[in-house]
């Protein structure tokens, strides 16, 4: 069976959905996982229900200050972060995909979102390299 004991994980979007599914299977498999959300009343209500190796972080995908953070507090709580599930995303829109422009705010949320994460995943893996 797949085995993530001693993995530590930061799931966005984690407090419903996919992203609260995610945190429970990671949980079921041995990981220790910080719920990114801004949704903090499922998000610490999961974490909760989980227990001592679930966390939650109020965390605006979009801010980098806010995964700073949320780094900061996982790392302090759990280790060095090992997986990112970037599952995070705002969909609320009922168009077509022909009537969403790249100026449009759930263009410029998911986008900011992957960018965001991008970077932080990448300053750490240079820190772990030095």
């Amino acid at each position: 069976m797949f085995d993530l004991k001693g993995k530590v994980a930061i799931i966005t979007g984690g407090s419903s959905g996919i992203g609260a599914s995610a945190v429970s299977m990671f949980h079921q498999l041995g990981a220790k996982v910080t719920i990114g959300d801004i949704q903090a009343e499922q998000g610490e209500a999961l974490a909760s229900e989980l227990g001592d190796l679930v966390r939650f972080s109020r965390l605006d995908v979009t801010d980098p200050s806010a995964w700073e953070r949320t780094v900061h507090e996982t790392e302090s709580a759990f280790g060095p972060v090992n997986i990112l599930v970037n599952n995070a995303g705002h969909g609320g829109h009922r168009k077509s995909i022909q009537d969403l422009s790249l100026g449009s705010g759930l263009i410029d949320h998911n986008q900011k979102m992957t960018v965001a994460a991008i970077a932080m995943a990448d300053m750490k893996v240079w820190a772990q390299r030095s």
